[in-house]
């Protein structure tokens, strides 16, 4: 059980970098968007 735990958190925390990665994309396609609507 103590070899299982582990790895589950990992994959869990590598798709919340995902999800932290997709956010940070998200944003910065965002700020580019209102750059241009603003220039």
């Amino acid at each position: 059980a103590d070899g299982r735990i582990p790895r589950h958190r990992l994959r869990k925390d590598k798709k919340r970098e995902k999800v932290m990665i997709n956010l940070a994309a998200l944003t910065v396609d965002a700020l580019t968007d209102c750059n241009v609507v603003f220039n």
